[in-house]
């Protein structure tokens, strides 16, 4: 797996990672916010109900039940009851066969808590605890949130739709970023692979990259070591210059002195400084190449 692809990798990872942890919280936010806001309006409209009941003379049950089941949304299975403390029902806007019946412990459970959120029969309940002029009363409001399902599914499909469009992007601009970034690399790997001692005066220099990073240092130090080996191989090329003209100096003189020796009869005194010329000839070769 090549250092881009890992990178990309990389940093998709921590996307993802962030994202769903942000995704969660806002989901689980707005959640407990919707649940809140349900059960608020459910509480205000139990406190009401008991208050019209209690408060307002012109209003009996039978007039008020009237009122809710005109008011009240059936597709949420609203309903309203109040109860006095030994739990008889004082007041329900629907017939009893549909109501759950509360008992002693749930109506300890809201003199206790003054106001108990509960949940039954899949319905969200709420439990007031509330002093009328006629006495202690227990109110006990139910209710079916079809805003807050229908809201939370929607909820849903914009998180896991944003996120996987969200996740794409940054996969792209993630490979390209770093494709971007190591596209020195790239080019130092191909340059690299065309070194050699006769072509090391044609590579061209990496440009050296306008952020002084990492790679920036790497190109920079690849173009000085490109230049000192060109001047190594310069040194080099020029050593064998010179050596080879030095060694071809005496080594022509020996081969026209023998020539010269082999082409006329000589005397032993001419043959004698002959050899003590070569000798000379030989003794420069040997520090030549000493």
């Amino acid at each position: 797996m090549s250092i881009r692809t890992r990178i990309a990798i990389s940093l998709l990872a921590v996307v993802t990672v962030m994202l769903l942890a942000f995704s969660l919280l806002i989901y689980l936010w707005l959640k407990s916010a919707e649940y809140n806001a349900f059960n608020k309006r459910l509480s205000e409209r139990g406190h009401n109900t008991a208050v019209v009941l209690e408060e307002v003379k012109e209003v009996d049950s039978a007039l008020l039940r009237v009122i809710d089941r005109s008011t009240l949304n059936p597709r949420r299975n609203e309903y309203v009851k109040i109860l006095d403390p030994a739990g008889r029902e004082v007041y329900t806007n629907l017939d009893k066969t549909n109501e759950p019946i509360p008992d002693s412990t749930l109506i300890r459970r809201i003199g206790e808590e003054k106001e108990y959120r509960f949940s039954e029969g899949g319905l969200d309940a709420i439990g007031l605890h509330y002093h009328s002029p006629a006495g202690e009363r227990f109110i006990v409001a139910y209710a079916y949130d079809d805003a807050r399902a229908g809201f939370l599914a929607n909820l849903r499909s914009i998180l896991i739709w944003g996120s996987l469009i969200i996740l794409f992007i940054a996969m792209a601009t993630a490979y390209f970023i770093s494709g971007k970034a190591l596209r020195p690399l790239t080019r130092l790997n191909r340059q690299v692979r065309d070194v050699n001692d006769r072509s090391l005066a044609h590579v061209t220099r990496v440009p050296d990259p306008v952020s002084k990073d990492e790679v920036g240092e790497l190109a920079s130090s690849f173009n000085d070591m490109l230049q000192r080996l060109q001047e190594a191989f310069d040194q080099q090329k020029q050593f064998i210059r010179y050596a080879s003209h030095e060694l071809r100096t005496p080594l022509a003189a020996v081969t026209s002195q023998i020539d010269l020796a082999l082409q006329q009869d000589c005397s032993p005194e001419a043959y004698k400084e002959l050899l003590f010329s070569l000798q000379e000839d030989h003794d420069r070769l040997s520090r030549l190449v000493t």
